[in-house]
């Protein structure tokens, strides 16, 4: 009788090791595609997102240039509605003249909006529901020791980095953030803005539309507010009412915002952190030391205004840019009296002639401003060449 002998050596078949490694070979190959098909089809949504915030806008701006430059009562008086997963969010603001809106988009996690006139922007309005931005527009995140601010359409700013605390010098001419030491005082505008180049590679000094996109935005965060809502008892004013008068260092701890604050009496509006929309935490932007923007002005320009030591910023178009006086959150409602009465801050501390003086621009308040002070605060009274000043400081964005 013959019989079949098999040699396992020349079988065609696969062993079980080499399954397994054929299996896992192919589920990471879906996993793949599937990855790279949900970033493409997520990057479609967000196109058509955009385009739609794109679409909307023209309509408002149709109707603004239709009716003395207002903006519309609500999305259906211009024939826009809720359609699918898309939704709208829509506010004005008549605290100005004329109207302005905010209108936010949203498609699933994706959320845009735009201000009257302004570009489309990541993110929702300030004040409105959504999730903001943790990432810069191309995903990357910040250097160490910034945070990221979402950007504003009303300011024309898309989402950019910024130095968490005040700028300290590194003993090199170097600034750095970091809660330890004291802010880089005694420094000019043209001295900070050299010295912002140097913090890293895109580093530049704050501009004015930077640091107004923080103060909207913080001024709609109700955790900011003494009341635990938005517009409720006092803004956090930080550092302002010290009684050394010296500036501070800050802590490493974000839930001791209230950390060397001596004013015991007030401690409860004397918060130092800042929380922005996104969760990320800002201190000093309200207090301790003023700080230099790149912004400057020709006191000739102010001849509006009143001489008088807290003035309101009286030109109309730059009110727009850097705060709206009568409504700086652009979303909630303060009035004049709020600037005292709630720690918000005004454009003000003027000093105005008819000269051809440039005077540079400083923002937030000192450790001595108290309730005049505030993250909206704008003063205008110092050359870009001075130095002598021990209450201005300095922040970098990238």
């Amino acid at each position: 009788m013959l019989k079949r002998s098999v040699n396992s050596k020349n079988s065609s078949g696969f062993t079980v090791a080499e399954l397994v490694i054929v299996i896992t070979i192919l589920v990471i190959l879906a996993l793949v595609v599937s990855v790279a098909y949900r970033g493409i089809q997520g990057q479609s949504n967000e196109a058509a997102l955009v385009a739609s915030v794109g679409q909307v806008q023209k309509k408002l701006e149709t109707y603004s240039a239709q009716n003395g430059g207002n903006a519309a009562v609500s999305l259906d008086s211009i024939g826009v509605n809720d359609a699918g997963q898309t939704k709208y969010q829509y506010t004005v603001n008549t605290g100005v003249t004329p109207s302005l809106y905010c209108l936010t988009v949203e498609n699933g996690d994706n959320f845009y909006h735009v201000a009257s006139k302004g570009p489309v922007v990541r993110g929702p309005c300030p004040g409105h529901t959504g999730t903001s931005p943790t990432t810069l527009d191309n995903g990357s995140s910040c250097p160490t020791g910034f945070v990221v601010v979402p950007g504003s359409s009303l300011y024309g700013t898309q989402a950019f980095c910024v130095m968490k605390y005040e700028a300290k010098n590194n003993g090199g001419g170097v600034p750095i953030s970091t809660a330890g030491g004291t802010p880089w005082i005694y420094v000019s505008q043209e001295q900070a803005i050299q010295a912002s180049k140097l913090a890293c590679s895109g580093c530049r000094l704050i501009s004015d539309e930077e640091w107004s996109t923080i103060a909207q935005n913080v001024v709609n965060v109700a955790q900011n507010w003494t009341g635990g809502a938005i517009n409720s008892g006092y803004l956090m004013s930080g550092h302002s009412q010290s009684y050394s008068y010296l500036p501070l260092a800050a802590s490493t701890d974000d839930n001791n915002g209230t950390y060397l604050i001596d004013d015991t009496a007030n401690i409860s509006r004397l918060r130092r952190t800042m929380y922005l929309s996104n969760g990320s935490v800002v201190w000093d932007v309200a207090g301790n030391v003023a700080e230099w923007t790149t912004g400057t002005s020709v006191a000739r320009d102010w001849a509006a205004a009143q001489y008088a030591y807290w003035s309101e910023y009286p030109v109309s178009s730059k009110i727009l840019r850097l705060g709206p006086g009568a409504s700086p959150s652009f979303i909630s409602s303060f009035t004049s009296s709020d600037i005292y009465h709630k720690s918000v801050g005004r454009p003000g501390h003027l000093f105005t002639s008819d000269s051809s003086i440039t005077y540079g621009h400083y923002r937030g308040g000192n450790y001595y401003t108290g309730y005049n002070g505030g993250v909206y605060e704008l003063s205008i009274w110092r050359l870009p060449t001075d130095s002598f000043m021990d209450d201005v400081g300095f922040r970098v964005v990238r």
